[in-house]
């Protein structure tokens, strides 16, 4: 399931591009029980926001995720400060190694 390759691009584009002097980005992993969050991180420059654009990106995140693991999975964003966050919170699904 594709997540963190639209996540980044938002990321560097709407965060990073914009920014005179760059930006940062950040990918933070935890488990906790049998949960996974994801969390993507970049910051932001104020007075220098690139267009917001259609939300499409994290909408068709949403979609999937619904799709693959439904109401089990939630998907959310914040302006936190001068940081951009994407939180995905997931259920670790374990296979069976037979």
């Amino acid at each position: 399931m594709l997540i963190l390759q639209p996540l980044l691009e938002n990321a560097v584009r709407h965060g990073v591009e914009p920014a005179l002097a760059g930006g940062d980005v950040w990918v933070i992993a935890t488990r906790e029980g049998d949960r996974l969050r994801i969390e993507v991180r970049n910051t932001v420059t104020e007075g220098c926001h690139s267009p917001r654009g259609n939300r499409m990106a994290l909408n068709n995140i949403r979609e999937r995720v619904s799709l693959h693991f439904d109401a089990a999975a939630s998907i959310s964003h914040r302006l936190d400060g001068y940081e951009y966050v994407v939180r995905v919170d997931l259920p670790v699904v374990t296979r069976d190694a037979s």
